[in-house]
């Protein structure tokens, strides 16, 4: 099989798994981006509205590990159990504390700040 055809099955398999293992209670993730400025626009439009990440998306439970991305930091609050899955232990880089959130994943965007001090 190539890969091509393999992907759809492990997407599922992941998607199943996430589901059922994805821990306890709730979760404060992080991720951080490079968006460009319509990019950015477009969240400041979405603001009070509910966005889908369609991707399997990766983030961390450690800000400044994600605040070393990009341009943009994502504050995921109240992340249940079912739509995430901590994979740090499976990571080649464990310190990074990564969590995967499953695709599809729906938020609200409720905020938006600047800090110019990042500029």
């Amino acid at each position: 099989m190539t890969k091509v055809n393999t992907l759809g099955p492990f997407c599922w398999l992941l998607y199943v798994h996430l589901a059922a293992s994805g821990g306890r209670g709730y979760l404060v993730a992080f991720r951080g981006m490079t968006l460009t400025d319509e990019e950015i626009e477009e969240y400041k439009q979405a603001l009070g509205k509910w966005i889908i990440w369609r991707g399997f998306t990766s983030t961390t439970k450690d800000r400044n590990v994600a605040e070393q991305f990009g341009n943009t930091l994502f504050v995921i609050t109240n992340m249940t159990h079912d739509a995430r899955m901590d994979i740090s232990a499976l990571s080649h880089y464990p310190h990074e504390q990564e969590v995967l959130i499953q695709c599809n994943g729906r938020f609200e965007i409720k905020e938006i700040e600047y800090d110019s001090a990042k500029e």
